[in-house]
């Protein structure tokens, strides 16, 4: 199998990945923003565990985010890397 069409899979893979992280994180917001504003009813403990525990949701979505994006730029280095020496073998026969 074509190493870059390997890359190209996982590439349409993680993007997939990375528009699932972005829509938890959207609703992570809206839940805060309900609850900052919306909120009227509830006493101010309940309130504020609400936020932390979405907060923490955050931090790890934005983790995942990291990491992720970490990964992919690995991918990319590493796919410029293979190309480079094929350039260079091409050229060096």
């Amino acid at each position: 199998m074509d190493p870059f069409r390997c890359l190209f899979m996982a590439a349409s893979s993680e993007k997939e990945d990375m528009i699932c992280l972005n829509d938890r994180l959207g609703d992570v917001v809206l839940k805060v923003e309900k609850l900052r504003f919306g909120g009227g009813g509830q006493d101010s403990s309940s309130f504020i565990k609400a936020i932390d525990c979405l907060n923490e949701e955050i931090k790890k979505i934005k983790t995942a985010y990291d990491l992720e994006l970490s990964r992919l730029r690995c991918l990319i280095k590493m796919q410029i890397y293979v190309q480079q020496n094929a350039a260079y073998a091409t050229n060096v026969q």
